[in-house]
């Protein structure tokens, strides 16, 4: 009976806990994955780790103040959708850092909240999904000019790392670049012959930034910024 209710005890905390993300309070999720064994062992039945605390942080605190967190945020979901695809998460950080501007460029909705597009995907007729219409750039001849197109909207950073592999699976165009991409270069370079983007520099801009000593060090800055967030009061 004592165990039932401090098993109840600690189901109501992480309640209140999740509650108070929503609302913004990250910080007492941190407490309640870092509590006692038997809220520990709770926690991990509901999913929680002190790594997702900081994925869920990440989303909060849209746009990242740096390119340091936003490597931070991006970084597992790269390594994830990297193994699902057969490419180096540098590749997919780098070409996420291109296309959104490290984090900067995002489109936000009416009611301010970020759209998560980190990869420029486009909504065809055939999205289903949310979307906002945002002046893009384009090359069209050879030349750089602005027009409006329709975007996909995403509520978090895993739902866009998800659907931009779910749409590369999906288009046969694209058959090329998981096949034989492996590193940055060819990867980039075989979804620009594609037609992933109109920039006759886009391959090469990927693969700068790719083995640029920021994206390669992301490991570090991930761990480091991780620990930063948990550890440090804000």
């Amino acid at each position: 009976m004592v165990q039932w209710k401090r098993g109840c005890a600690a189901a109501a905390c992480l309640l209140l806990a999740c509650f108070k993300v929503m609302a913004g309070d990250v910080d007492t999720l941190v407490e309640a994955a870092t509590a006692t064994p038997l809220q520990l062992k709770l926690a991990d039945r509901l999913s929680w780790t002190v790594r997702d605390v900081a994925d869920v942080k990440a989303d909060l605190t849209w746009p990242p103040a740096s390119r340091q967190e936003f490597l931070a945020a991006i970084w597992p979901h790269a390594e994830r959708a990297a193994k699902e695809i057969g490419v180096t998460p540098h590749a997919l950080a780098a070409q996420a850092a291109l296309e959104s501007g490290w984090g900067r460029r995002v489109a936000i909705t009416a009611d301010g909240q970020p759209t998560f597009n980190l990869f420029g995907i486009k909504a065809g007729p055939s999205w289903d999904g949310d979307r906002i219409e945002v002046a893009t750039h384009e090359y069209i001849h050879g030349k750089r000019r602005l027009k409006l197109a329709d975007f996909r909207a995403y509520e978090s950073i895993a739902d866009c790392f998800d659907d931009y592999v779910a749409m590369l699976k999906a288009n046969r165009r694209y058959a090329s670049a998981l096949k034989h991409g492996g590193t940055s270069r060819h990867f980039a370079a075989r979804l620009q012959r594609a037609g992933y983007s109109t920039d006759p520099h886009y391959a090469s801009k990927v693969h700068d930034i790719a083995n640029s000593a920021l994206v390669k060090s992301a490991k570090k800055v991930r761990r480091v910024s991780v620990s930063q967030r948990v550890s440090q009061p804000e």
